[in-house]
């Protein structure tokens, strides 16, 4: 697959028909990750929008799957707003870092960290960002996540990292 990120989108909402089709945690999961793809693409109203869905339907559920990608997403979009809630972002970042723990999710914890480490550059808070980003780094070479790594190098190099 090439680099268009139009391209993934339409797979997963391709994915996400099928799974409309089927409850239970494999769906709040990928609703959770759909919602994160939105943000990602700057799609902020869709991205909440589906995160207030999430919500709604695991209050109703009492499954708990997805938090991660919903604490990110949302992150992220209050990171893009013409003017950024900074407390929102670190508010939904540390409890997707401390909902990966508590569960033992790993490589969602590392991208945490490095989604975290984004967002604080993005905010000029660059000493922050390179602390998340060394995190991410350490996880993403334990974990041989190369892919992340690659993605974690280039940001340190922007944040001018060794």
């Amino acid at each position: 697959m090439g680099k268009d990120p139009t391209t993934g989108m339409e797979l997963m909402i391709a994915g996400r028909r099928e799974y409309h089709s089927v409850e239970g945690i494999g769906f709040l999961f990928h609703e959770a990750w759909m919602a994160e793809v939105f943000a990602l693409a700057n799609k902020p109203k869709e991205a909440v929008e589906l995160c207030q869905k999430i919500r709604e339907l695991k209050t109703e559920s009492g499954q708990g799957s997805g938090d991660i990608h919903v604490h990110r997403a949302l992150a992220i979009t209050a990171a893009q707003k013409s003017r950024p809630a900074w407390d929102k972002v670190d508010r939904h970042m540390q409890t997707a870092i401390q909902v990966a723990i508590d569960c033992g999710a790993r490589p969602d914890r590392a991208i945490t960290h490095y989604r975290y480490a984004e967002l604080l550059s993005k905010k000029g808070a660059h000493m922050q960002a390179q602390e998340q980003l060394t995190e991410a780094v350490l996880q993403f070479r334990d974990m041989e996540m190369t892919w992340w790594l690659e993605q974690a190098e280039a940001l340190g190099k922007s944040l001018g990292a060794n």
